[in-house]
């Protein structure tokens, strides 16, 4: 299992993209249509201003079971390992074994 302090910094992350999502949009767009260098270097620098953690890629998958950062399938939102288990006992409907 993973830390519990990790899990809720990964939760917190997920709170300040919802939060400045649409500011980033907005300032992204600027920075990108706008001829106006003034406008632009403006654009830039309250982007900079913004939380770190605010930025979608600092974002990490996490297994919804054992909180582990690697191997997520985001489909099932478990990491393999547990959806190699939970097949195996047949708890996940819908999902064969592939024989050809």
């Amino acid at each position: 299992m993973t830390r519990k302090a990790i899990v809720e910094r990964e939760l917190k992350r997920e709170k300040l993209v919802e939060k400045h999502y649409a500011k980033r949009a907005k300032l992204k767009e600027i920075i990108r249509t706008t001829s106006d260098d003034k406008e632009k270097w403006d654009a830039i620098q309250q982007l900079q201003k913004l939380p770190r953690n605010s930025m979608p890629t600092r974002r990490r998958s996490r297994c919804s079971i054992t909180g582990r950062p690697r191997g997520v399938l985001e489909k099932f939102g478990i990491c393999n390992k547990k959806l190699r288990e939970e097949f195996g006992k047949g708890s996940i409907p819908g999902l064969e074994t592939a024989s050809w």
